[in-house]
Parts: structure tokens; sequence; C-alpha cells
């Protein structure tokens, strides 16, 4: 399960969906929590998650479910009061990861917004630009990126604007803005070469598409990768594709990234606690 970074606090990201609980205990309470998830409504979530912790105590998965939630659910309220610029980016990015695990776009949308004000920079604008482009606001995409001058766009905002071009029947134009992977560095992350994915295998470019989807899940946390293998084989632009052996040997690819030992993540860069430990320093 992936791993996300709340202001001062570490915890698990539990894919609502991906596991049932089974008859009985606790499991009807913990779907009931997924199911109002879904739909957005967290105070129902937090309450059927703390139902079927204490129907089954002893199930990590529902304690860390309930934590989780109910911390997403407190964050969502306190946001717009927190004064401290980095403590609300945190915030900002901690609601962002989530709501974008958990498909909850529309929630996604106003914080993305606001921090695309606040701080609007190209790394903002990408994430902004994910948002909308899930939400098939293809032409606020277009509009966004192009407050941007191309030579300092990203290769990850240019994908993304690539895939609105191409969904507004710019197919030249979205072709000019795929950067091919191997000239992209791997500091980019893996939500740049999903994109760079998306957009070569909307442009019919397999080659591509395998060597970027490759990269995308090479870089992805492993406590993250099985949940990444079924959002890939999920995106419709893969569809086409998705039953071809070459396919299915790239979704297999593992994880190259580093685990380390005192959080689950990958470096301290980003870690609230960096500055207390000597890997920090």
């Amino acid at each position: 399960m992936p791993r996300v970074i709340l202001p001062g606090i570490s915890v698990f990201i539990v894919l609502a969906g991906t596991a049932w609980a089974g008859p009985g205990g606790g499991g009807e309470a913990f779907d009931r929590g997924n199911a109002a998830l879904a739909r957005a409504d967290f105070d129902a979530a937090v309450e059927a998650f703390q139902a079927a912790v204490r129907a089954e105590p002893e199930n990590q998965e529902f304690m860390q479910t309930f934590a989780l939630v109910r911390q997403i659910r407190d964050l969502r309220e306190s946001i717009g009061d927190e004064p401290d610029p980095l403590r609300w980016r945190q915030s900002a990015a901690a609601l962002h990861a989530f709501y974008a695990e958990h498909g909850l776009y529309g929630e996604s949308l106003p914080v993305d917004r606001k921090r695309y004000d606040r701080v609007p920079s190209v790394e903002s604008a990408a994430l902004l630009a994910e948002t909308l482009l899930a939400l098939d606001r293809d032409d606020e995409v277009i509009q966004l990126a192009g407050k941007i001058e191309p030579k300092n766009r990203t290769p990850h905002l240019n994908a993304l604007l690539g895939l609105a071009r191409f969904r507004s029947g710019n197919k030249a134009e979205a072709a000019a803005s795929l950067v091919p992977p191997e000239l992209i560095s791997a500091d980019a992350g893996p939500s740049c070469f999903l994109a760079v994915a998306r957009l070569a295998a909307s442009l019919g470019d397999t080659k591509t598409t395998l060597a970027a989807l490759q990269r995308a899940l090479e870089l992805t946390h492993p406590g993250r990768i099985e949940a990444e293998r079924k959002r890939v084989d999920g995106t419709a632009e893969f569809a086409s594709m998705a039953g071809t052996p070459e396919f299915r040997a790239v979704l297999a690819t593992s994880s190259k990234v580093h685990e380390s030992s005192c959080s689950g993540g990958s470096s301290c860069g980003s870690c609230p606690k960096r500055a207390q430990c000597s890997g920090g320093k």
C-alpha cells in the first residue's frame, strides 16, 4: 500500500474497492466505508470504517484505512485555516495524492486550483492539468499550458497538453508535444512517464508507449506497484494494446525504487522529520 506524507504524519493509502473483507465481522462496514468514500461522503466513510475496526480490532487493513480517512477528513476541514505556506502545500499535496488514488477528481480540483494560484509554477500547473484532464476539461488544460512558455514546460506538462490537444482533434500539435522517454530524467517521476505513455498510445506509437510505461513502473514505489498496474491496465489509452504479450510483459515490470528503512519512502527529501535524523542531514 502506498504511503502519503501528511504534515508530521506518515500513513498508508488503502485503495477503495481493492480488497473485500468478506462476510461477517467488519466486512460489511468496511464495504460501506468504501462506498461512502467513492461518493466523497467522508463523515459516513469514517463512521463505517470505525465500525469495521470495532468489529475486528486486529485487522490492520481496517485500522490503517480508518486512520487515514479520518486524517484526510480532518485535513479537508482544516486546510482553509492553515496560515503556514509550507504546511499548506504539504496538506494540499496529501489531498491531491489521496484524491487521485481514489478517482475523486472533483474534490481535487478546488485544491489544485488554489495551489496553482498560490504557487503558479510549472509543477503546480501539471498537477492541475492532470485533474482537469481526468475531468475531460481539455480546453482548460490547453489554456493553462498556453500560459507557460514552451521552453519552460516540463515533459510532464507537455504530455498532458498533448493529450488535451489529441482529444481536441489537433493530432499534429499533440505529436509535437511528445518528448521521448529516453530524453527525460528519472527525477520527473512516474506520473510524467505515465502521461508520456498515454500520449504515445493515443498517437499509435507502440514502441514509445512501452518504453515510457516501463519507466513509470520502475519509478513507482514498491508499496503501490500492484495498484499502479491495475490503474494502467484500466487506462483508456492502452485499451487497444492491453491484451498483447508485449504490453503484459511491460505491465509485469518491477519497481526499482529503493525503500528507506525508516519511513518506507524513497528518500529523505519530502519527509517532514528529515531534520531530526542523520539521513536527512
